[in-house]
C-alpha cells in the first residue's frame, strides 16, 4: 500500500470509528501542489464533529502522520 493510500485509510478509519456520516474523498493534485487529498465529512451535533477531528489527530499521530493544521474542534 502507497505512504498516500495509507494516510487515508487511517482518517477514513478514524471517522468510521465516530460515526461520522457522508464521508467524501477528492484528489486535489491538479488544484495545488500544498496537498493531495481533501477529506470531508458531517456529524450529527458539535459534540460529534469535535470528537471527529480529535479522533482523527489522535489516530493520525498513533499511525507516525504529522499533523500541521486541522479545522472542525472548534465547530
Amino acid at each position: 500500500m502507497k505512504d498516500l493510500e495509507k494516510q487515508q485509510r487511517v482518517v477514513i478509519d478514524a471517522l468510521e470509528d465516530v460515526k461520522a456520516q457522508d464521508i467524501r474523498v477528492f484528489d486535489s493534485t491538479h488544484l495545488t501542489g500544498l496537498f493531495d487529498r481533501v477529506v470531508i465529512a458531517s456529524g450529527t451535533s458539535n459534540r460529534q464533529t469535535r470528537s471527529m477531528a480529535s479522533h482523527i489527530i489522535a489516530k493520525a499521530k498513533k499511525n507516525g502522520m504529522e499533523v500541521l493544521a486541522h479545522e472542525g474542534e472548534d465547530t
